[in-house]
């Protein structure tokens, strides 16, 4: 297996959260400017997060940029699977570093396994959650965990590919490890259609 090739392509994917997050980043800014929040804690973890991810991924694209990216099925099996592990760690960052901002030590996110277990949650968009008083959270925080849902629904990978369909030239491979299609059926001609056809629903 080509490990620089899936490094490459993970820095490529995970590149889907930072801009994600700045949807509930402008609702964190907003409620606090009206004075709806309290302190800007939740806007410092969502720019924190931002800025985090953004490093590990550049460093992840410049150390791999020169490689040969030949995507195979097993090079496609591990992005996929290894992109759903780091997204569930990225998506439980927000969580973690606004508890500890907050030094709220009674606060179910002031242990990060919760907070992973809230990002794992909200991505499988299974509904379990380790909250027990949901209106203690920021509403920029309480938009995050919907939106890890919406995105954990479409699909991490085809999301990505519906959006930025040119970072990927072996779409094919990598779209049929994420999605459920068997054996030796070729994946659709126009994967970015097909994809984006899915985001609109």
């Amino acid at each position: 297996m080509n490990i620089k090739t899936v490094v490459n392509y993970l820095s490529k994917v995970t590149l889907l959260f930072p801009f994600a997050m700045i949807f509930p980043l402008v609702i964190a800014v907003w409620d606090y400017n009206l004075g709806q929040a309290i302190s800007p804690t939740s806007s410092y973890a969502f720019i924190f997060s931002i800025i985090v991810v953004f490093v590990l991924c550049f460093f992840g694209e410049m150390a791999t940029r020169r490689a040969k990216l030949r995507v195979f099925n097993k090079e496609s099996m591990a992005i996929v699977s290894l992109v759903w592990v780091l997204g569930c760690l990225i998506s439980a960052l927000p969580y973690y570093i606004w508890a500890f901002l907050e030094r709220t030590e009674d606060h179910e996110f002031y242990h990060f396994s919760n907070c992973f277990f809230e990002a794992v949650s909200g991505l499988t968009t299974t509904g379990a959650s380790v909250l027990t008083n949901i209106e203690r959270l920021p509403r920029g925080l309480l938009f995050w965990r919907a939106m890890t849902e919406w995105i954990g629904g479409l699909g991490i990978v085809l999301l990505f590919i519906a959006i930025l369909p040119w970072f990927f030239k072996n779409q094919g491979k990598i779209y049929r490890s994420e999605s459920s299609v068997l054996g030796s059926e070729p994946a659709p001609s126009n994967i970015h259609n097909v994809t984006l056809f899915i985001l609109v629903l």
